[in-house]
Formats: C-alpha cells, structure tokens, sequence
C-alpha cells in the first residue's frame, strides 16, 4: 500500500524532527519565555481553536503526556466540568477519530509508547 508506506514516512521524518525541537528548541525556549508567556501562548492557541475540538485536541495532549505529566495538567490547567466532560464524551470522541486516522498505519504507529489512557493504570518501568 503506496499510502501507507508514505505515511510510514512521513512519520518517521516527524518524530525525527520533533524529537531535535525538544532537545534543541525547547530549552531554549524554556530560557526565553517567561511561564506567563507560556501561559498567554496557550490561550491563544485554544482561543483559536474551534469549541466543538476542544475535547478532542484535550485527548492529543493528555496521549503525549506521561502519566504524571497528565495528572499534573489535568488538575492544575483543566476546570473539574472540563475533566467530567471529557471523561464522558471528549475520550470517546478522541479514541474514534485517532482510530480512524491511524487505521491503515503499522501497528507501531497507531499509538505513541508513553500513552495510557486517562482512568487507566500503568505498569511500573524500571530503569
């Protein structure tokens, strides 16, 4: 499958891509921006952002977060109404379209490695 294998791709390149910006980019920009300016980037962002994918974009957030990443964010960055409502419509509505998306991509790809859903408990890693 010609798709697939572009795809295959195309991930490959980004994730290569992005993991240079974490090693190289965000530190600085963790010297540069100031948490306030951080912050204001952030509403920006989701100001932007259409209402109805608000949930949607909460579930690719919390899927590259580590579990104490996404705890952190869910209780210090997201009103409990938001957390009730994404554990009732945001996840599901998350897990369907990622589904979709990902369907005709490797097994590998479909989901990141540090993802465990919200509500569900991870096993301990050991160095």
């Amino acid at each position: 499958d010609a798709l697939a294998a572009d795809l295959g791709e195309l991930h490959a390149r980004l994730e290569e891509h992005l993991d240079e910006e974490e090693q190289h980019v965000l530190p600085v920009v963790g010297q540069t921006i100031t948490p306030t300016e951080w912050d204001e980037l952030a509403e920006r962002g989701f100001a932007a952002m259409p209402k109805r994918r608000a949930l949607v974009f909460l579930g690719h957030i919390l899927e590259s977060a580590s579990p104490g990443e996404r705890s952190r964010f869910l209780l210090k960055r997201v009103p409990p109404p938001v957390r009730l409502l994404y554990r009732l419509i945001g996840r599901r509505a998350f897990t369907h379209e990622t589904a979709a998306l990902r369907a005709a991509l490797p097994h590998s790809m479909k989901t990141p490695a540090s993802f465990t859903p919200p509500g569900q408990k991870t096993e301990k890693r050991t160095p």
